[in-house]
């Protein structure tokens, strides 16, 4: 009967210890599938405030390239700047 209780208690340790390990593999396998998710998301984000950001540089080039000549185009040219550059 002794025995039989040994025998118990290190099929339960054994038990426990397989899960454990599927758990672990399971994780290892998941955790890689969801970062390339969010490193994708990331990239697509940065793609999108990339053209943004390059469209708003061309408008604020634009008016900067202007001829300028006297203070009110300056001030014209600031006034139309401004919001631009607080986007």
């Amino acid at each position: 009967m002794a025995e039989t209780v040994k025998q118990q208690g290190i099929r339960r340790y054994a038990i426990v210890a397989v899960a454990m390990l599927v758990a672990c593999i399971a994780a290892a396998g998941v955790t890689p599938v969801v970062r390339d998710r969010n490193e994708k998301e990331m990239l697509s984000q940065l793609e999108r405030s990339q053209a943004d950001l390059r469209t708003l540089g061309g408008q604020i080039a634009n008016i900067k390239d202007a001829d300028l000549t006297s203070a009110n185009d300056f001030i014209s040219a600031y006034t139309q700047i401004e919001p631009l550059e607080k986007e």
